[in-house]
């Protein structure tokens, strides 16, 4: 026992000796550390005396209590647009009772982040940008992730304040965790390190380091002001709930349509491949809503900025963990900032459809993306008579391309209800609406209705004999805006591929050579379709009724939407798996393999082509 006690007392002591290194460090070092360039002017304390109305409330402080106060009355500027938020857990003090009073010359909210990660991001997102955000949890567990998902809901200039920072470290300890005040220490280190990050973990914290701008101790109490800009990415469902805690002066939901479970219609056959069997029979499509926002900010490249806030139609990937679009810089998995300027935008009056893209000009990215939103343009339009669509330049693509007018023109959009503008706008109403069709996630079997007008509006434009009934879409290298620059995806022995399709009675075509118009009518005369895994099969969505289709494609490849197309369409496919040049490796995202260039093997899926051939 004597031994056992004698551990007990050597790890205690090493425990507290790391406690007053600790100590030491916050005092000398981060008290001086400060993000090169850049300072922050000195605030004025708030006037007042926050312990005297402490008293006021009938919450007798104690001397530290008193000291913390103090603390908390420098980091207020003493505006009256001051927003304070207040983190509390299962023991909250009576800080935030005292806060929320009335009387106070600025406002102040609760947060209990009991209540999950997401209701906390949307409770902050919005009350903010705060000018001071008090964590008052005093629990050692979890509050060094607390300060990771919630300093940025600061202001440029703000104070995160752990309030007695040193509370609960023992318990962190015993859990082998980093303290709040380990995790600021060391990314004040990281921020001065050399050398590129590696790995999205090390990104992220590189960014939480670069918008710490100073780091003082007071009285027992952790002081973090903030540098830089950052913007909350909201989700669909976090949007929604915002809404309704802001109201009608950040906007409302008009229409939600409420969550399907959709078995796919497609008949799939694949042949035998690592790949084969993962494509999935049933979609959990979440709910769909079409929302007016007020006063929003547009930017090129599918940018939608409401105040400190990144709203969901930013993103076309809607439904990942990870929100992501390359037009903004990522500060972490809730937070961003967009790369392009959007200062100074034009003023745009009257209501305005959301129809921009990320990857606007592309030809397979406005058939699957854009056009998933047209659902909700005929509700919008009969609620806002004198509604347009808006759209922006994107790289190179400065005017909008033939393809584009012709197929919003035939979803509904006549070209004069086109706004296409090249730089940020400022809207004063927006309407937009959660997508229809998320590759590789989901699609709604409703989309059918959108696809099936639009093919339908499309082929009777044409004129002419019959197209042929059996066709193999073929690709050549694209250097024109409407497609990805370059080669990509390319079957090394197409020729040879081609050539034995045309032996079986079809035609080899390039539907990027045809107007859209034709593109739509040879896939709704064609009996059989066939063709390479890419932007020109996604016309399968126009075809009006079921076909048998045969895709080649790459295993490295992974969008699935060809077969989200036959999931609604009810297409029967047969789908050829080839090996590529450069393997995909499991679980990671390597723009080089998806885009690999293959070859087809005639003794391993050419024998079941031939079969497929013969069974049609």
């Amino acid at each position: 026992m004597t031994m056992q006690h004698g551990r007990v007392r050597a790890r205690l002591s090493g425990r507290l000796r790391r406690l007053r290194r600790l100590r030491r460090q916050l005092s000398r070092g981060l008290k001086r550390s400060t993000l090169a360039g850049g300072g922050t002017a000195q605030r004025r304390p708030r006037p007042g005396d926050l312990a005297r109305r402490a008293i006021e409330v009938a919450w007798k402080p104690t001397k530290a209590d008193k000291a913390f106060l103090r603390t908390l009355e420098k980091s207020l500027s003493g505006r009256e647009t001051d927003r304070v938020a207040v983190l509390v857990g299962s023991r909250p003090s009576p800080v935030a009772d005292m806060l929320e009073a009335p009387g106070c010359a600025f406002s102040a909210c609760r947060v209990d982040v009991r209540d999950g990660e997401s209701s906390t991001h949307v409770a902050l997102a919005a009350g903010g940008p705060f000018d001071v955000i008090v964590d008052d949890t005093r629990r050692g567990p979890g509050r060094e992730a607390l300060f990771r998902r919630t300093f940025l809901h600061l202001r440029r200039g703000g104070t995160f304040l752990v309030r007695a920072y040193r509370a609960g470290d023992d318990a962190v300890h015993k859990r082998e965790q980093e303290t709040a005040a380990e995790l600021i220490l060391r990314l004040t280190q990281l921020r001065e390190a050399d050398g590129p990050p590696t790995g999205q973990a090390t990104r992220d914290e590189l960014a939480l380091a670069r918008a710490i701008h100073k780091v003082t101790l007071e009285a027992k109490h952790l002081l973090v002001v903030k540098s830089g800009a950052s913007y909350a990415k909201l989700n669909e469902p976090e949007t929604n709930a915002l809404l309704a805690v802001r109201g009608d002066t950040a906007g409302r939901v008009l229409r939600v349509e409420e969550p399907v479970r959709f078995r796919s219609r497609c008949v799939v056959h694949e042949s035998p491949s690592h790949r084969s069997g993962g494509l999935r029979e049933t979609f959990n499509v979440p709910a769909l809503s079409l929302r007016e926002y007020v006063d929003v900010l547009c930017a090129p490249g599918q940018i939608v900025v409401k105040d400190n806030l990144l709203l969901p139609d930013t993103y076309r990937h809607n439904q990942n963990a990870r929100l992501r679009n390359r037009f903004t810089e990522d500060l972490g998995q809730r937070f961003a900032v967009p790369t392009a300027t959007i200062s100074r935008p034009q003023q745009l009056e009257g209501p305005f459809f959301y129809l921009d893209s990320e990857f606007r000009g592309h030809f397979g990215h406005a058939l699957t993306e854009q056009v998933s939103r047209l659902w909700a343009w005929p509700e919008a339009k009969r609620k806002f008579p004198d509604l347009k669509a808006l759209m922006a330049v994107n790289a190179n693509r400065v005017h909008l391309l033939p393809f584009e007018k012709t197929l919003f023109e035939a979803g509904g959009i006549a070209p004069q209800d086109i706004e296409f503008v090249p730089g940020p706008v400022r809207v004063a109403t927006l309407l937009a609406a959660t997508p229809m069709f998320a590759n590789p996630r989901y699609v709604h079997p409703d989309i059918q209705n959108v696809w099936s007008g639009i093919g339908r509006r499309l082929s009777v434009q044409t004129r002419g004999p019959a197209r042929p009934r059996r066709i193999f879409c073929s690709r050549r290298e694209n250097q024109q805006p409407g497609s990805f620059e370059g080669l990509r995806r390319a079957c090394r022995n197409g020729a040879e591929l081609e050539g034995f399709f045309e032996k079986n009675g079809f035609t080899v075509v390039f539907p990027e050579e045809f107007d859209l118009r034709e593109q739509a009518r040879m896939f709704r005369d064609a009996e059989v379709i066939a063709g390479y895994a890419g932007s020109a099969m996604f016309n399968l969505m126009f075809c009006g009724e079921p076909k048998h289709v045969v895709l080649v494609s790459s295993e490295s490849y992974m969008a699935k939407n060809e077969y989200l197309i036959a999931s609604v369409m009810g297409h029967r496919l047969h789908v050829l798996w080839c090996r590529p040049e450069i393997e995909r490796v499991e679980g990671q995202w390597d723009s080089r393999a998806i885009n690999s260039h293959f070859s087809f093997d005639f003794e391993r899926e050419g024998l079941v082509l031939q079969d497929v051939l013969e069974s049609l």
